[in-house]
C-alpha cells in the first residue's frame, strides 16, 4: 500500500530551506579513465647516459666465407679487420608544468587528495610517461638543433617491411622510413620480417601493435588455431612483458603480443607493427633527469611546479629487430 504524501508545511530535504541544509555527497575517490599504460617504454630497460649526444658501438662479424679451406702448412695471409660501428641519438627533453595557488594546495579541504601539489606531481609524471611511449614508437629522425629531438624505432629498422612505394629507412637514426600505400596484415609480412631479424642475429620476443591492429591479427584464422594449437606442445610459463596478451609462435621463435594505444602511425591509418628483441634496446636518461621534480620559482601566492625528464632511445643492435609498416587496421586481413 502506497502512502500519502507529507502533510502540508512538512519539513524535507527537498522543501524550503532543507536543501540547504543537507551536506554534499561527493567521493574522496576520484576515478581516472585515461589509460597510463605504456607497453613499449615499460618492457624497455633503463640505462643511464651522460652527454646530449649519446653514442654506441655495434660489432658485426665478417661475411661467413664457404671458400674458407686452407692448405696443409698453409702461410698466412690476413683478413681485413672488421670495425666496429658506432651509433648515437640525441637526448630529448620531456616536461609538463602546472601552478596552484596556496589556497588550493593547502587551504580548502578537497575530496580525493590531501595536498594539490603532490597530486598534480603524479598526474604529470604519467602524462610525460605517456608522450615517452608515442614518441619512442615516432617516425622522426635524431635532431640535435635545440629543442633536440631523439630518433624514435622507425628510423632504426631496416628488417621488415614498408607498403608498396614506401622505404625503410638506412638504419642509423639519421632519416625516417617513407610511409608506402596502406595493406592488410598478414602473417607471411610478419613471417617475413621475423626471418630478417633472425638472419641478422636477433631473435625478437615481442610484437607491438596498434588496437585496431591487434583486432585485425586475431582475425587471421591461421593465426588463431595456430597459437591455439602449437602452445599445447609448449611448456608453459608465466608471461614475461607488460602488457603483454597473447602468444604467436614463428618458424624463428615466439613472440608475445602486447597492444599499445599511443604507438602512433605514419599517416592515415597507417599502422606499424614492431617486433622487437629486449636484449638489444633500452631507454637511457641524463642523470637527475629521471621523472624529476621541478619547484620553480616563487613569484606570487602560488607555487610553481613541474616534472622533467631527459634521455634517448638506444638501439644497441639495431638489425636485431624489425618492423611491418603501413598496415591498414580497417582492411580485412590477407
Amino acid at each position: 500500500m502506497v502512502m500519502d504524501a507529507a502533510p502540508t508545511n512538512s519539513y524535507v530535504t527537498e522543501g524550503p530551506g532543507g536543501d540547504q541544509l543537507e551536506r554534499e555527497d561527493l567521493s574522496d575517490v576520484i576515478a581516472r579513465i585515461d589509460p597510463d599504460e605504456t607497453p613499449v617504454y615499460s618492457n624497455m630497460d633503463k640505462g643511464s647516459c651522460d652527454a646530449i649526444l649519446t653514442e654506441w658501438g655495434v660489432q658485426e662479424l665478417a661475411a661467413v666465407d664457404v671458400a674458407n679451406k686452407q692448405p696443409e702448412g698453409y702461410e698466412a695471409a690476413f683478413d681485413a679487420v672488421t670495425p666496429p660501428v658506432r651509433f648515437n641519438n640525441y637526448c630529448q627533453i620531456l616536461a609538463r608544468t602546472f601552478v596552484v595557488s596556496r589556497t588550493m594546495n593547502t587551504g580548502v579541504d578537497k575530496a580525493g587528495r590531501d595536498r594539490e601539489v603532490a597530486y598534480q606531481k603524479i598526474l604529470k609524471g604519467l602524462e610525460i610517461r605517456r608522450d615517452l611511449d608515442a614518441i619512442l614508437t615516432l617516425n622522426a629522425a635524431k635532431d640535435g638543433v635545440d629543442p633536440r629531438g631523439l630518433a624514435g624505432l622507425p628510423s632504426w629498422m631496416t628488417n621488415g617491411s614498408a607498403g608498396t612505394t614506401g622505404t625503410l629507412a638506412t638504419g642509423d637514426g639519421s632519416n625516417t622510413y617513407t610511409p608506402g600505400t596502406k595493406r592488410a596484415i598478414s602473417l607471411a609480412l610478419i613471417s617475413a620480417a621475423m626471418q630478417d631479424a633472425y638472419n641478422d642475429g636477433g631473435q625478437p620476443e615481442i610484437m607491438y601493435m596498434t588496437p585496431g591492429v591487434k583486432v585485425q591479427f586475431s582475425a587471421i584464422p591461421m593465426a588463431s588455431s595456430q597459437v591455439g594449437n602449437e602452445l599445447q606442445m609448449t611448456r608453459a610459463r608465466d608471461a614475461v612483458f607488460i602488457g603483454s596478451v597473447s602468444m604467436y609462435l614463428t618458424d624463428f621463435g615466439s613472440l608475445e603480443i602486447a597492444v599499445d594505444r599511443f604507438i602512433q602511425d605514419a599517416g592515415t591509418d597507417q599502422h606499424p607493427i614492431f617486433g622487437i628483441d629486449p636484449n638489444w634496446v633500452d631507454c637511457c636518461n641524463l642523470p637527475g633527469a629521471n621523472f624529476t621534480d621541478d619547484d620553480y620559482a616563487k613569484t606570487g601566492d602560488n607555487s610553481k611546479h613541474g616534472v622533467t625528464w631527459e634521455g634517448t632511445l638506444r638501439l644497441e643492435a639495431p638489425k636485431a629487430h624489425f618492423m611491418v609498416a603501413d598496415i591498414d587496421p580497417l582492411a580485412a586481413p590477407a
